[in-house]
């Protein structure tokens, strides 16, 4: 029975991977047109590592933290976020249809988890996320229109408290990052960085924190 189980949830994710796969490269064809010699997701056996990765990554949670709501949350996430950071940096775009989804997720589990009183701090995290990100504009250096919607998104699916959290996690690859860019000199302050990958390490980050029953 647990053979038969184990077997579902991997074989869903297997699917799941290759639709990972799938929705990215139509969203870098609609908004660029062709998908370019894109190492990502041209290569050969591109299809079938997102699947495997996306699988062992499933199975393992899974097998971890149990199929309970927030690990299923967590996974479908994690998902979405791929799609979202494998478009971003390919094409620095973020699409609106992944935000989207990401809110009905959200309020999805919200409400299953008969959790709907937290409405206000979701909305809360929701306009603070927003202004965190449009606070740069004032001196020029101003994020993109899907960073800053992504800003608010992150803030409706964490509230306000672990909205901060995943930005302290988002922070640390991308100082790396940085710092990587500069002594390499592949790039300076004006190179364009793909923030929403980066702000998707750090909304991940919050959920395994959450899974591990640690809390900041």
């Amino acid at each position: 029975m647990l053979i038969l189980f184990y077997s579902i949830w991997l074989t869903l994710a297997l699917a799941v991977g290759l639709f990972v796969h799938s929705l990215s490269v139509f969203f870098i064809i609609k908004r660029a047109g062709v998908i370019g010699n894109n190492i990502l997701l041209n290569a050969k056996y591109s299809a079938l590592s997102f699947a495997v990765l996306n699988g062992a990554v499933w199975l393992i949670s899974i097998y971890a933290f149990g199929s309970n709501t927030l690990t299923v949350e967590f996974l479908i996430m994690l998902s979405l976020c791929l799609v979202l950071s494998v478009v971003d940096i390919s094409i620095r775009k973020i699409p609106n249809e992944i935000l989207l989804l990401m809110l009905v997720v959200s309020l999805t589990f919200l409400i299953a988890n008969n959790n709907i009183g937290n409405i206000t701090d979701r909305l809360i995290g929701l306009v603070a996320g927003i202004i965190i990100f449009l606070l740069p504009t004032l001196i020029g250096k101003g994020a993109g229109a899907g960073d800053i919607k992504l800003a608010g998104v992150v803030g409706f699916c964490l509230g306000f408290h672990d909205m901060l959290e995943a930005y302290m996690y988002m922070l640390i690859p991308l100082l790396i990052y940085t710092a990587y860019v500069y002594i390499t000199k592949k790039g300076n302050v004006k190179s364009k960085v793909a923030l929403g990958a980066f702000m998707s390490v750090g909304f991940i980050m919050v959920f395994v924190v959450r899974l591990l029953g640690f809390s900041f």
